[in-house]
């Protein structure tokens, strides 16, 4: 069970007072295309590397809402974007829909020992400078590999660029002064569904998508969770 943290009213309130240590973009206008890259850094060694598609589901599940009632994009809320989640629950997520991804291992900079992926992917999420739900990072991660696990993957790399972008991206349409970029996506509900949008280049398939698979994931809807 997720544990609901005020990690959103805290960096409402820093950004307000321009104190937080998250950048807001200095102009107004959506961020251009998203690009992950890893950090220039010593390559890690990898473990496992097979790929894995994920399993057939004994239950259908059904399709995962993106539109709400009052006909905005509405994917999941601020709350959810900024919850807690263990390794735990991520390595488990994993272990019922992507056994390999779950059995995944990764030499890591904090660790002498390699971690496995729901270890490295709530590292990465919970940062000195920003803090974003592991659930979410993972869901992205998958999404942006094509839940494709290959030799040249850094995940600790990738999921950190991929936290740090969506969280600068929802500071991008909920900063006060940004009336302008919330203006333009009027269709968009809130700060944590646009930076999924604008990080799948406003393409709505990918965010038919993400929502699907973090429902396969995670056995429910993500505005549920």
């Amino acid at each position: 069970m997720i544990k609901r943290v005020s990690i959103r009213l805290s960096l409402l309130l820093l950004l307000s007072t321009g104190c937080t240590t998250i950048t807001s973009p200095s102009v107004l206008a959506p961020s251009p295309t998203p690009e992950i890259r890893s950090v220039v850094s010593p390559s890690p060694t990898h473990i496992a590397f097979t790929s894995q598609t994920a399993s057939t589901a004994t239950v259908p599940l059904p399709l995962c809402q993106i539109i709400d009632k009052a006909g905005k994009l509405n994917v999941l809320s601020d709350d959810v974007f900024f919850a807690y989640s263990s390794e735990d629950e991520l390595n488990q997520a994993l272990a019922n829909t992507y056994p390999q991804w779950a059995i995944y291992q990764e030499n890591v900079p904090w660790n002498e020992e390699p971690e496995k992926l729901g270890k490295i992917v709530q590292e990465a999420s919970f940062q000195e400078t920003f803090a974003l739900n592991p659930e979410v990072t993972l869901v992205t991660l998958g999404e942006s590999f094509q839940w494709q696990l290959t030799v040249d993957k850094d995940i600790f790399e990738h999921s950190l660029t991929i936290g740090e972008r969506l969280v600068r991206l929802w500071d991008e349409f909920s900063h006060p002064d940004n009336q302008a970029i919330r203006s333009q996506f009027r269709e968009v509900s809130n700060g944590a569904t646009y930076a999924l949008y604008a990080f799948f280049e406003f393409d709505k398939g990918e965010l038919q998508n993400w929502c699907n698979s973090y429902q396969s994931l995670f056995g429910t809807l993500p505005m549920q969770r």
